[in-house]
């Protein structure tokens, strides 16, 4: 062994000695470096597919939503024409804001609102006649101020509106302090299923 070592010059040791560290280099690297490198690729790999599983997951729903969507479109659709939408409990605190909504847009000013179940002998008729429909009639009371011709718009658009809504009652005081605002008591009866 000594004979073949003594054969090789120190310019070829040199070079073995180069080849053999890069070897035992190249051979760290597949065993350390790119296990590491491979186990962060598959995790990456699981990522990807649970983003895509979220992406399927997201488009069975978008799809769902969409079709509800076109389904409550055709059944407004078959409602005739100047329909009146009864509201449901859930959606009277929709409808108050909705008031509230084009009393803002007409300039009437609301001091007080409030919905009314049940009236002593007011409704009481009307709300033995309402349980065969499961629904049963809704004041809404209304206080405040505005002046005659806005007054009206606002009357208009309640009566106009997509839910129905009638004014059982209104009264108008001269106020004396404003000309133009005068003081407005309104109740408004609207029927709201169970």
């Amino acid at each position: 062994m000594t004979n073949i070592l003594s054969k090789f010059t120190s310019g070829n040791k040199k070079l073995i000695v180069t080849l053999v560290s890069c070897i035992v280099v190249i051979c760290l690297d597949v065993a350390f470096l790119l296990r590491l490198q491979d186990s962060s690729i598959r995790g990456v790999k699981l990522k990807v597919a649970g983003l895509k599983q979220n992406l399927e997951t997201w488009g069975k729903e978008s799809k769902q939503a969409q079709e509800l969507k076109n389904k409550q479109a055709q059944s407004e659709k078959r409602t005739p024409a100047g329909a009146k939408k009864i509201i449901s409990e859930g959606e009277v605190a929709s409808l108050l804001q909705d008031i509230s909504t084009l009393a803002n847009k007409n300039e009437v000013k609301i001091t007080q609102m409030k919905p009314l179940k049940e009236t002593a002998g007011l409704l009481r008729q009307e709300k033995d006649a309402s349980i065969s429909t499961k629904a049963f009639p809704l004041l809404v009371v209304l206080e405040g101020y505005a002046d005659y011709h806005k007054l009206g718009r606002f009357v208009n658009d309640l009566e106009n509106a997509d839910t129905f809504i009638a004014v059982q009652d209104l009264k108008i005081v001269f106020q004396q302090a404003s000309y133009f605002k005068q003081k407005i008591s309104l109740a408004l009866r609207t029927y709201v299923r169970k």
